[in-house]
């Protein structure tokens, strides 16, 4: 594979999506690792003329095509002045051409909701509004603790939930207060009870879980979210955002003064490209399409790859049937019970590049 940080100029042909990165919050939350920074002081408003900016000089690259869907997130979008959000959607929708029938989302933190902000959003065809994200795993959370969070989750009776347990990152306040002593993360066995109860509670309330973190009503997945596990190409618009495009993966400048820099003087804020191998790109279509509950289709990786997907992991998905990980069913791979809550386990398997 191949690094640069510039975009090609080719023009090929694909379904895609875009995501559109806010990284403004009204406060910094001690476990998060994303690209964000405390609202007040920043130059909100040159950001946003500077991504619509970043979409037009993109947009020139790539032929006009229908966005399957959008997805504006953060960071907190909702952080955005009524005003300010009605700027950043006059000129997505003025630039991305988009059908109000597909999915159109922003991230909202209900804290920072107004009617006027609801408003602009349905003025400009906002049709989804993420839902909650539970975690699980926090330093000192007990199984009884977990169980209330839970029941007062379900009780918003939400078409949406996702799940995520903590994941401790480096430069985040939970992990310097772990690495003193001060907090303690609960056991292995409680972690994976806490993820077999939600499981449950979920499937009780009718919300089916479609790909490993995620559960919703039936027809309220989230179409977005289903683009990248189908390994589908999508643009990615915004201080530290990421896109993927035909071969080549990019990343833009996280750093906000570094992400405009560069926009100042109409060039694309891009730190890095990767140009993706044949292998890559099965590589990713197998670890992303695996987080599907319904798993993955023998018949379409044959029509993408131009290969049986036996031929180059036979050994590796016999091994993992044994291990009561995976289940072949006809056309279908996919995770058991046991292989979902080890999924990452799962995904290194079929990392041949590595075993190169």
């Amino acid at each position: 594979m191949t690094k640069t940080n510039q975009l090609s100029t080719s023009t090929p042909m694909f379904d895609r999506s875009a995501y559109i990165h806010i990284p403004f919050c009204e406060h910094i939350c001690y476990y998060c690792d994303f690209n964000k920074v405390f609202l007040e002081g920043q130059p909100v408003d040159e950001y946003i003329q500077s991504l619509l900016k970043e979409i037009q000089l993109t947009q020139a690259l790539y032929p006009e095509q229908e966005m399957k869907t959008i997805y504006i997130g953060g960071g907190t979008p909702t952080s955005l002045s009524a005003k300010q959000l009605d700027v950043l959607l006059k000129g997505v929708r003025e630039q991305l051409t988009f059908d109000d029938r597909n999915e159109f989302t922003v991230e909202a933190n209900p804290g920072d909701l107004t009617q006027e902000k609801l408003q602009v959003m349905k003025n400009y065809g906002v049709n989804r509004l993420s839902s909650i994200d539970l975690i699980y795993a926090l330093p000192g959370q007990t199984l009884e603790s977990f169980r209330d969070t839970l029941t007062r989750a379900l009780a918003l009776d939400l078409p949406h939930y996702s799940l995520y347990s903590l994941i401790l990152e480096n430069k985040t306040m939970f992990m310097n207060w772990v690495r003193q002593g001060r907090l303690q993360l609960p056991e292995e066995e409680i972690e994976a009870q806490m993820f077999d109860e939600t499981i449950e509670a979920m499937e009780k309330k009718g919300r089916h879980q479609y790909e490993v973190s995620n559960f919703a009503l039936t027809g309220k997945e989230s179409q977005h979210n289903l683009a990248y596990w189908n390994n589908d190409h999508y643009y990615g618009f915004g201080a530290g955002a990421s896109g993927y495009l035909g071969q080549t993966r990019y990343k833009n400048h996280g750093p906000i003064q570094h992400y405009l820099k560069p926009l100042r003087e109409n060039q694309l804020p891009i730190v890095e490209t990767e140009e993706l191998t044949r292998l890559n790109q099965i590589e990713e279509e197998l670890f992303l399409g695996l987080r599907k509950k319904v798993g993955i289709s023998k018949q379409k990786f044959q029509q993408k790859f131009q290969e049986p997907i036996e031929a180059i992991y036979g050994e590796v998905i016999q091994r993992l049937i044994k291990e009561e990980l995976l289940i072949e069913e006809a056309d279908i791979l996919r995770l058991t019970k046991k292989g979902l809550f080890v999924g990452n386990n799962v995904f290194e398997a079929f990392l041949l590049s590595e075993k190169e």
